[in-house]
């Protein structure tokens, strides 16, 4: 008995973004239990889910931070917008 199935199979390649956020010196601080920010990165093949911005300090979006964040999540290809 011989079965002939064709599985179509994608494969996902994963590499890893890093994102860093400048906030200005004329913004109010703002309590990182309250924020809920989030960034989707748009490219020429694909664009990634809502990835949350969370971050172990407690000042992440305080007036003059600088704060980098890193995802791991498929590869959209050259990045148009985030």
């Amino acid at each position: 008995m011989i079965f002939t199935d064709i599985i179509h199979s994608k494969f996902i390649v994963e590499t890893t973004y890093k994102i860093f956020i400048q906030t200005g010196s004329l913004q109010k601080d703002i309590n990182i239990d309250d924020a809920n920010f989030y960034i989707i990165i748009y490219g020429e093949n694909d664009q990634t889910k809502k990835m949350y911005l969370k971050s172990d300090k407690t000042n992440s979006f305080n007036k003059d931070e600088k704060t980098e964040f890193e995802f791991t999540t498929s590869d959209v290809g050259k990045v148009s917008v985030i």
